[in-house]
């Protein structure tokens, strides 16, 4: 187990989070978060935003527990913001950075 793996599966006992609603949650399958949970994976940029945002702790920790560096030209804010230069990143990272920012919008705006 990892790290992060031990923290998730900690997060999950404590709040009585199963695996199936986490999944539907964060919208992965319950094989992912099995996997998660196991220390084989670790999740993606955007559904370790939505496990902070779920078990309400900070997104750039998160990130730093699962091992996953922003990438170069990605930053987030203090606030939890992405902020990014867009000429430096590839279009799959866009595509991400954007998935985050309509994830924060939803959310601010009181969506799931």
């Amino acid at each position: 187990m990892t790290k992060f793996s031990r923290w998730l599966c900690a997060r999950m006992a404590e709040t009585g989070t199963r695996q199936h609603h986490l999944a539907l949650k964060i919208g992965v399958s319950d094989t992912a978060v099995s996997k998660w949970r196991e220390g084989a994976n670790v999740p993606d940029t955007v559904s370790l935003v939505k496990l902070a945002e779920i078990f309400h702790v900070d997104a750039v920790w998160l990130m730093q527990l699962a091992g996953i560096p922003l990438k170069d030209g990605v930053q987030l804010s203090a606030n939890g913001l992405f902020l990014a230069d867009f000429e430096r990143l590839s279009e799959a990272d866009k595509d991400e950075v954007r998935a985050l920012v309509q994830f924060k919008m939803k959310r601010a705006n009181g969506k799931k």
